[in-house]
């Protein structure tokens, strides 16, 4: 596999600020199962940690991810470096979360790379081996609580990812009410729907639920995260969105095997 494939299907660059104490206890709600990598080109070298389970939303978690890499490694984002940083939500299925493991890991070795496999988890909770480790929960402020927050009606489609000859699966598009703010997912930009800005947790949410019906099904598959879905005001805007990706913006640019319809909706 090519670095450039690689590089597009580990994740795009954190470009963050650092996190408040109050922000931080903002992060927590559902349990997620992150698996976090450094891939440094110059070298071959992929870092590689074990698979764990936190509270904490995305963007805390990348940015405690840089931290320990720069205290452990000496490693530190270059903006002119091809370097890749990438923690990703594995989803809660343990089948599902080895599968993508493997999957990475057997890329890494087929392209030549170095894989170090790093002993992390945040907060200094280290996994049981064989197992995901488990982050306390923090206590969160009502005031920035998640369902504090208002709903907005948006219309959307998810895919997997398109990578590594697997077939890319689609969402149908349909409507639905995601959550405002932002709990610090991160990884793509604002979506703003009648003038509320959606929170990436949301979005991920609906993906995480499409990829768990995949896994059900037996499907083969990448996971993807909130980047490969669509949230439009509209249903036409939607389709028109959806239609583009797959079939005319270079769907399957990184090398996957065919688009697969499958109709799914959230309920």
């Amino acid at each position: 596999m090519h670095a450039s494939k690689m590089q597009a299907y580990l994740g795009f660059v954190l470009v963050g600020a650092s996190f408040s104490p109050s922000v931080a206890r903002a992060q927590a709600g559902a349990v997620h199962h992150y698996h976090c990598t450094v891939v440094r080109v110059s070298s071959k070298t992929a870092y590689s940690s074990p698979i764990f389970a936190s509270e904490m939303r995305r963007g805390a978690i990348m940015q405690d991810w840089h931290q320990h890499m720069l205290s452990a490694y000496s490693l530190t984002p270059t903006p002119a470096a091809p370097d890749r940083y990438d923690c990703v939500d594995l989803g809660n299925l343990p089948d599902q979360q080895k599968a993508a493991l493997s999957y990475e890991e057997q890329n890494w070795t087929g392209s030549s790379y170095r894989i170090v496999h790093v002993d992390y988890a945040p907060g200094g909770v280290t996994p049981t081996p064989g197992q995901s480790g488990t982050v306390a929960s923090t206590e969160v402020d009502p005031l920035l609580s998640p369902s504090s927050f208002p709903t907005v009606r948006v219309f959307m489609s998810c895919s997997t990812a398109g990578t590594g000859g697997a077939n890319v699966y689609y969402t149908g598009v349909f409507a639905a009410d995601l959550r405002t703010g932002n709990h610090g997912r991160g990884g793509r930009s604002a979506i703003i729907i009648d003038r509320k800005v959606v929170d990436p947790a949301a979005v991920q949410e609906v993906l995480d639920h499409f990829q768990a019906y995949l896994t059900q099904r037996g499907e083969k598959f990448v996971p993807g995260n909130n980047l490969a879905c669509d949230v439009k005001p509209t249903e036409a805007e939607a389709k028109a969105a959806q239609h583009y990706r797959a079939y005319e913006g270079g769907g399957c640019t990184s090398g996957c095997s065919k688009i697969v319809e499958t109709g799914w909706k959230q309920d």
